[in-house]
């Protein structure tokens, strides 16, 4: 005899490992078929669950219906209930995304948070079958290569899909048979979405006229899910070998390196592609002729850079203006550790010399100081040299990249650098036979900094 959904839906949970035992489970619930039968299937289990609703304001009173809707589910099946309401379309414009892919991100991020502020052990999204099916078209379609070939994965990080198992038909099967009501979402209807055309048209022609189709194509994401594995083992070892880490942000990828392969421009498609990066013309890049064109792909920047591109995560940077009172102090920026402590000038001889370490004149400086990022305008006089010298010019001649040029920090005493930090001490506040006190600024990774201290 024939298992039902809810017997096969426990069985795929135990097998794919995807809720530990005792765990408690967020679900994601927009109101439609999928995402409320997976709300009832988790109530007929027994696991703990709660249930999490965006209401993304693209819909009008549809979409308050929509969270109403599932407000009073969660009430009927009693179990806890969050919701957040969200403005998509000036999310999308401010940060220069699709409205479908402000809204995919917006969303994440809020379910991780309410995940991780109530404690629940994973996130369940309610894709099936045809969904994965679906994106094996869509991916194909727009050449994402073989990462994208191989379907919505079970499980990604604290991401589970437990109706991967199942088709559509059989979901609407064990719905209707359950008396399940659910809300219907009107753009899902319009053939303007790809995804909608090919799930009206492109995947019923299939399912009509190719014999076992469903299997044949679970068959050839299996096996693009084994060729990508093999080409990320792959990347990884020549990343290991030859992409230089800068900081905690920042890695550099050699231009020689990647022209030496078979084909550069795919290769460099498949490097970014273990980032996270589907968008960027991997042709065009090759193509840059000068240093310091920059590429954008979402949270990603990537930099044309001499000899290298400078690939750049987009972590937000503190940029308020900091001031220091007292001595000893820490701070931290951009992904490094600023420790600043007096010294007697007796013991000058134990400082190293090496770029990451400033000593000055502690007498010469004017409290509180400042540490801020440098400024179009701002000037210094450069140990060792006569003169002042502009600081972007100063940058310049030591061909610093574009996205180290941003974060570079000045420390001023009043209105004069007292130094560039990371780079060069101004020359009047450089020590002397007359200096007494000394200021040390040592500048490290923070994971170096945590090691330390």
């Amino acid at each position: 005899m024939a298992r039902s959904l809810s017997e096969n839906f426990l069985a795929f949970i135990r097998e794919k490992s995807l809720v530990r035992k005792g765990g408690k489970v967020l679900l994601t619930v927009s109101g439609g078929l999928d995402s409320t039968t997976m709300a009832h299937l988790f109530a007929k289990s027994g696991i703990p669950f709660g249930i999490a609703h965006c209401n993304f304001s693209l819909r009008g009173k549809e979409s308050d219906g929509d969270q109403l809707f599932v407000e009073k589910l969660a009430k009927k099946l009693g179990v806890e209930f969050h919701t957040v309401q969200f403005r998509t379309k000036e999310f999308a414009k401010k940060n220069k995304l699709s409205v479908q892919e402000a809204a995919r991100n917006l969303r994440y991020e809020w379910f991780e948070k309410i995940r991780h502020d109530f404690h629940y052990d994973v996130i369940a999204t309610a894709h099936h079958r045809d969904d994965s099916t679906e994106t094996f078209f869509i991916n194909l379609i727009r050449g994402t290569g073989t990462a994208g070939l191989k379907g919505i994965p079970v499980k990604n990080g604290k991401i589970i899909r437990p109706l991967l198992f199942a088709g559509r038909t059989e979901i609407e099967s064990w719905a209707k048979k359950k008396k399940i009501k659910f809300r219907e979402d009107s753009s899902n209807a319009d053939d303007a979405y790809l995804r909608n055309s090919l799930r009206h048209h492109l995947l019923p022609y299939f399912k009509a006229n190719e014999t076992k189709f469903d299997e044949k194509i679970q068959d050839v994401m299996g096996y693009f899910e084994f060729i990508d594995g093999f080409i990320r083992k792959n990347l990884n070892e020549w990343k290991k070998n030859n992409v230089r880490r800068l900081n905690d942000h920042n890695e550099a990828i050699p231009l020689n390196k990647l022209r030496k392969q078979e084909s550069p421009d795919r290769f460099l498609s498949l490097l970014l592609h273990s980032y996270g990066i589907t968008n960027l013309d991997s042709h065009r890049i090759l193509a840059a002729q000068s240093a310091g064109k920059v590429f954008h792909s979402g949270k990603f920047r990537l930099l044309f850079d001499r000899d290298e591109l400078i690939l750049q995560t987009g972590k937000e940077y503190e940029s308020d203006t900091l001031e220091i009172d007292l001595i000893p102090t820490e701070f931290r920026r951009g992904g490094k550790s600023y420790i600043l402590q007096f010294l007697n000038a007796e013991r000058l001889d134990h400082i190293p010399r090496e770029t990451n370490i400033h000593a000055v004149d502690a007498g010469k400086l004017t409290f509180p100081l400042t540490v801020r990022k440098w400024q179009p305008g701002d000037s210094f006089h450069p140990f060792g040299m006569k003169g002042r010298k502009k600081v972007s010019d100063f940058l310049i001649d030591r061909k610093v990249n574009k996205f180290d040029k941003e974060m570079t920090l000045v420390l001023l005493s009043g209105q004069n650098i007292v130094c560039i930090l990371g780079h060069r001490i101004d020359d009047r506040f450089k020590i002397t036979s007359d200096t007494h006190s000394v200021l040390k600024i040592e500048i490290c990774d923070e994971h170096r900094a945590d090691t330390d201290i």
